[in-house]
């Protein structure tokens, strides 16, 4: 089996060296290359070096060197196909049947494609230096941009000419098939052609290698008659969804910074670039797409977004902002003053006035509510309540669900709600979350009203209930090994609606409040059910991503539920059975034994070794024992008015 040449070298075109080998090596930039410690000898100097430009890398202890599917192939021990493929599949190019001549012959379009176009920006940077493009070289010394910038961001000029560009090409040896495949002419009904770009400015658009796939087009004078900007159309080569402007220029400052700065334009970009603010992109003139941030996802962990301050500007943000949290993507919406933008900002500033409004950016919920209130929409509680689902909706579609509390806390303070609000906000996330999820619970035989039967009937102390006839049914060593007051949080924790509410907001619960290794281990199964489930109950009870040790454990501690009825709000008009008041006393009893047992630690250790006690060690311990005494004081039982 061998696959044409031509597919071997669109996939090494197409693989970033750098990125691949990273993913094994932690490599650091220097200069133009990357370097690292040898991944295969022990050394104490990294001699490993990788040139994203050359697309090779040398291993200097060991003498290995190669390129990206010698790597795969000397590192993971990968034949040659299989690194083929396994890079094809990476960067989404799908090979071909090689037993097929269409696939074959699909290829070689594809690379004929490639050729032209830049064949067309050669041809465009040359004609900018010649006398003709003096206008459009005017215009990108007039917009501040010097010759080192214009030359690393291949500008040019299209001669004012009908077929100035495709009779240069043709006398190259490429068909009018080819221009036509790279969007570089347009077919008239007649059955001839023209130049697609005639008397503009050049903006060559490159994939993220560098290589030159499209082209903006900027009009020169002033034409009502005439669109300011034409840009290639979709082509074989050219798939504007999927292609970010800058990112070959920008992405190892990009990836050196974990950051990324997203704005409007072409000349957003460059002005900012040769300002030092190198980690920049624009999304070539289309709304962003999650294909777009896929491929940013490869380089960075957070995107600045900088967008007009406009209704369609404000829009454009907004949506974008909701791909990039789906896409675990932390996105930063940066609010310029009216009527600015980083181009005009920059020009007039200065990198550091940028930099200052980087620092002031804010979280998606602060955009949305700023907004809402600027816009005057948050004037009537069900606009109020309308922003609040909105937020929630995109919220629940973040992955991190450590997220999710941060999110939604921040939007109860902006707003002003109420603990009972948002433990409703926490609902109609799950809501959404269940809504939106392809793998969703499905309806259990086993119903709500019919969960945890019957104990007893009369009223039970908080002592008989939790060490008495509900905990004959768990197994002996779950009841020894777990506290009683860890026993009472998991209980509620399985059996109660939402419980994500309590966990996360009502009581800021974590792993280490649990005292037991047990009680931590069923608590971080449950936090984990929890997210990815509408209800844990219905899904302890099927068994579901549980194997059947844990799915014994959390069924035997939900069933014997404290009741004195068939649902949980019943009992909670029961004073002597509280269920929000049993896991009150249990998480504050919790932390009451934590916090002793740490004094207790620090006053050995202070009696241990008296000569070396900190200030701070001092100061922690009497922080504790100041919590200590206030929490005792504040639990006493309170004196009879007769006494």
């Amino acid at each position: 089996m061998k696959y044409p040449q031509e597919i071997i070298e669109r996939i090494r075109d197409r693989a970033d060296i750098v990125e691949v080998i990273g993913e094994d090596v932690d490599l650091k930039q220097k200069g133009s290359n990357f370097s690292g410690f040898s991944p295969f000898n022990d050394e104490k100097t990294p001699s490993f070096v990788v040139s994203p430009q050359k697309r090779i890398y040398k291993d200097f202890s060991s003498g290995r060197s190669g390129n990206v599917f010698t790597w795969l192939m000397e590192f993971h021990g990968m034949n040659f196909i299989e690194a083929v493929r396994s890079l094809a599949k990476k960067y989404g190019i799908t090979l071909p049947d090689i037993t097929s001549q269409e696939e074959t012959h699909k290829y070689a379009k594809e690379e004929l494609a490639f050729k032209a176009a830049r064949a067309a920006a050669e041809y465009f940077i040359k004609k900018l230096h010649e006398r003709e493009g003096k206008v459009a070289l005017s215009y990108f010394i007039n917009r501040g941009f010097t010759d080192d910038t214009i030359k690393a961001f291949m500008l040019g000029y299209a001669p004012d000419s009908w077929n100035a560009l495709s009779d240069e090409l043709i006398k190259q040896g490429f068909s009018e098939e080819n221009l036509l495949d790279a969007g570089l002419i347009i077919k008239r009904d007649d059955g001839g052609f023209y130049d697609r770009f005639r008397g503009r400015a050049i903006f060559t658009i490159r994939d993220f290698l560098g290589k030159p796939i499209g082209f903006g087009a900027r009009q020169l004078i002033d034409d009502k008659n005439s669109p300011k900007y034409i840009n290639s159309p979709q082509t074989i080569i050219y798939d504007k969804s999927k292609v970010l402007y800058g990112l070959a220029e920008g992405k190892n400052a990009i990836r050196n910074k974990g950051e990324a700065i997203l704005v409007e334009g072409y000349a957003d970009v460059i002005t900012l670039y040769q300002a030092g603010i190198e980690n920049v992109v624009a999304s070539s003139g289309t709304a962003l797409t999650d294909q777009q941030i896929k491929l940013l996802k490869r380089y960075s962990k957070k995107l600045f977004i900088i967008y007009d301050s406009d209704k369609a500007g404000v829009s454009a943000a907004e949506k974008g902002v909701e791909i990039a949290l789906a896409n675990a993507l932390e996105p930063l919406i940066v609010r310029l003053p009216e009527g600015e933008d980083p181009d005009s900002l920059v020009k007039e500033s200065g990198s550091k006035a940028l930099h200052f409004f980087l620092k002031d950016a804010v979280n998606f919920v602060d955009f949305k509510v700023a907004n809402r209130k600027k816009s005057a929409s948050l004037a009537t509680p069900g606009e109020k309540a309308d922003l609040v689902r909105e937020i929630a909706k995109v919220v629940a579609t973040i992955p991190d669900k450590l997220q999710h509390h941060f999110y939604l806390r921040r939007a109860a303070t902006l707003l002003d709600l109420s603990e009972s609000q948002l433990e409703h906000v926490y609902k109609e996330k799950s809501e959404y979350s269940v809504a939106e999820n392809k793998q969703t619970v499905p309806v259990r035989e086993l119903k709500k009203e019919n969960r945890g039967t019957l104990i007893r009937e009369e009223t039970k102390s908080f002592e008989e209930v939790t060490i008495g006839e509900t905990l004959h049914k768990i197994p002996s060593y779950v009841a020894n090994e777990v506290k009683k007051e860890e026993l009472i949080i998991l209980k509620i924790l399985v059996t109660r609606d939402n419980p994500l509410f309590l966990i996360e907001s009502k009581y800021d619960l974590m792993h280490d409040d649990f005292e037991t290794e047990l009680g931590r281990q069923l608590f971080s199964k449950i936090y984990e059910i929890a997210h990815d489930h509408d209800d844990v109950f219905d899904t302890v009870i099927a068994g579901e991503g549980l194997d059947p040790t844990e799915r014994d454990i959390l069924s035997s501690i939900a069933l014997p539920i404290f009741e004195i009825s068939k649902k949980w709000e019943d009992m909670s008009q029961n004073a002597d059975i509280n269920p929000e008041q049993l896991m009150e006393d249990a998480v504050q009893r919790l932390r009451l034994s934590k916090m002793k047992r740490e004094l207790h630690e620090i006053n050995e250790s202070m009696r241990d070794n008296p000569g070396s006690v900190s200030s701070d060690l001092l100061r922690r311990q009497v922080e504790l024992q100041n919590k200590i005494t206030a929490f005792s004081i504040k639990n006493a039982p309170e004196e009879s008015a007769s006494e």
